[in-house]
């Protein structure tokens, strides 16, 4: 069995991002951050854990200003 952690690692990108224990979200397709969830493209929201909110916060905000609004 492989952890969520793991597999993260494997993808060796920064555009992925572990959010909770159960999710990883690649951050092109995040539309918003909202209080503890993060809302995709197609309109779905996943729960962001307590632990990562900061983190979660500071990569998103790393990557849509590496991206420049592309």
């Amino acid at each position: 069995r492989t952890s969520i952690q793991k597999i993260a690692e494997e993808l060796h990108s920064r555009r992925f991002l572990v959010i909770d224990r159960a999710y990883i979200v690649n951050m092109k397709y995040v539309m918003a951050l909202n209080k503890q969830e993060i809302q995709i493209k197609d309109g779905l929201k996943l729960p962001v854990s307590r632990t990562r909110l900061q983190y979660v916060k500071r990569e998103i905000a790393a990557y849509f200003t590496q991206m420049g609004g592309q």
